[in-house]
């Protein structure tokens, strides 16, 4: 005797990614950072795709200058890119 079945399994599309930053090799818990004049602050972002598709991820980055109450110098700047 013989018996066979034909069974369709299907796939739910999965676009999950994991990300985690690190300042310092510290985990990136908090969203303001002070620095002083002429520090660089570095901040590694690390993605992994978990998910069980294939896609490109773009990272849009933003730099916001927000002085100390008290401090009534000018002129300051800050620069920094996106990557895709």
């Amino acid at each position: 005797m013989k018996d066979s079945k034909n069974i369709i399994i299907q796939a739910k599309q999965d676009h999950e990614w994991e990300i985690n930053a690190f300042v310092d090799g510290v985990d990136l818990k908090q969203e303001t950072y002070n620095i002083s004049t002429s520090e660089i602050l570095e901040i590694n972002v690390f993605a992994t795709n978990i998910g069980n598709m294939i896609d490109d991820l773009s990272l849009e980055t933003s730099i916001e200058i927000e002085l100390h109450p008290d401090d009534l110098s000018s002129g300051w700047s800050a620069i920094g890119d996106s990557v895709k």
